[in-house]
């Protein structure tokens, strides 16, 4: 389920962005989204190594330009779908983690 948010954007990122979304056929917001899942899947392993990533194989750069590559619609809707799935499976992964840590630190303040 989407949740409408304001967000400010610089105006080059608002010009990226639209390029983006021309370029490859896909919303406004979903060009958002797909960087938003993009950053999230190349922090997390950084911040948390022990998170294994999944079908994109931890190179999520390498599995746009492959569908970025055939260029067809229906492929660059596969890919966000899995962009979208394995970022939040990511985002969830930090966000246990995270209530853990806090939980700990806690219980041994």
């Amino acid at each position: 389920m989407l949740k409408r948010y304001q967000v400010l954007l610089a105006s080059w990122q608002g010009d990226y962005m639209k390029h983006i979304a021309e370029k490859y056929d896909v919303s406004f917001s979903e060009a958002i989204r797909a960087a938003l899942c993009l950053a999230i899947l190349c922090t997390i392993p950084k911040v948390y190594p022990e998170y294994k990533a999944g079908k994109l194989g931890g190179r999520p750069e390498e599995a746009s330009k492959k569908a970025i590559k055939k260029g067809e619609r229906a492929e660059i809707h596969k890919l966000l779908s899995n962009l979208y799935y394995e970022a939040r499976k990511a985002a969830e992964f930090s966000l246990t983690k995270e209530k853990k840590d806090k939980h700990a630190k806690e219980i041994f303040s």
